[in-house]
């Protein structure tokens, strides 16, 4: 069975900044307890790390200015190769890079991307 790992980070305080945290409400209502490992911060951070080089698939959850105005988004996200500066806020591909130089996973699960899906299939 693969274990899967949702980061969905934000500031509910800061009007839809929040919006990636209800996402994670909506999804968790729907996956049985264990199936699903939902992770809720105000942003990723480093020590997010040690779980997600343990998990077959990550999803990342997150608000964004980019796109429509309600627009839901799938994107593929990859390592960028660039160490992350020294800082506790990460770019899921500067994450993807940290979980490379750290834990020497260079390819495999937790590096796959989730094949392009509409948002409706994803829920």
């Amino acid at each position: 069975m693969s274990k899967t790992v949702v980061f969905g980070y934000g500031n509910s305080l800061r009007s839809d900044d929040g919006l990636a945290l209800a996402a994670l409400d909506c999804l968790e209502s729907k996956y049985a307890a264990g199936d699903v490992e939902f992770i809720r911060d105000l942003q990723l951070l480093p020590e997010h790390a040690a779980l997600a080089c343990q998990a077959d698939v990550l999803i990342f959850v997150d608000a964004s200015q980019a796109g429509k105005k309600g627009e839901v988004r799938v994107e593929p996200v990859e390592a960028d190769g660039a160490f992350p500066s020294p800082s506790h806020h990460l770019s899921p591909s500067s994450f993807l890079t940290l979980l490379q130089y750290v834990f020497g996973i260079q390819q495999g699960p937790g590096l796959e991307n989730v094949p392009e899906r509409e948002p409706e299939e994803l829920a």
